[in-house]
């Protein structure tokens, strides 16, 4: 066995390597990647006899993947009575008949956020207006306990990914010279 057959079988080993994993990739990204988190929950008292208290939080749904999510549905177990979608995309609104609602998207793009925010007086009683659960077409939607990462530009991630590699089979061939080199085959 000659020094070119231990490149070549390292150059192959390591296509393989990447063929499998840029393989993995691809079909972990042909259903969306849905998840959403909660934030800016605050709550206000206001001036006044009796003093009224403000509530107010955002809900934020990302997908992530290339392709587009549908059917994505919030429920909340009470109906809350003031809130804003944004970017302005079609939504519909549905009771669930124990005094909670639904509200309901057709689709949400690929790489795209839908941002709902709430507004409710707290009274002694008051019912929380934080979703009972998140779901689309696929299946119920991950929580978030941080803010996503930002989504990167495919031509970046190849260029990572082809760098990586690259830097893969230089740490393998340097391993390689200095087996060589200290017991001298």
């Amino acid at each position: 066995m000659n020094i070119f057959d231990n490149y070549l079988q390292l150059i192959t080993e390591g296509v393989i390597g990447f063929l499998v994993l840029y393989l993995i990739y691809r079909i972990n990204t042909r259903k969306p990647q849905l998840a959403y988190y909660i934030t800016n929950m605050a709550q206000f008292t206001m001036a006044g006899s009796p003093p009224t208290t403000i509530g107010t939080h955002t809900i934020m749904i990302q997908n992530s993947s290339g392709v587009k999510a549908e059917e994505i549905e919030i429920c909340h177990t009470s109906a809350p009575t003031y809130f804003n979608v944004y970017p302005d995309i079609p939504w519909t609104s549905e009771d669930t008949g124990q005094g909670g609602q639904i509200i309901k998207f057709r689709d949400l793009p690929a790489k795209n956020r839908i941002i709902i925010s709430y507004l409710y007086f707290i009274t002694p009683n008051f019912p929380s207006y934080l979703p009972q659960y998140v779901r689309s077409k696929v299946g119920y939607v991950t929580q978030m306990q941080s803010i996503p990462t930002p989504v990167y530009a495919m031509w970046i991630k190849v260029v990572s990914y082809i760098l990586g590699f690259l830097g893969f089979v230089f740490v393998l061939n340097l391993l390689y010279e200095l087996i060589k080199m200290i017991f001298k085959f």
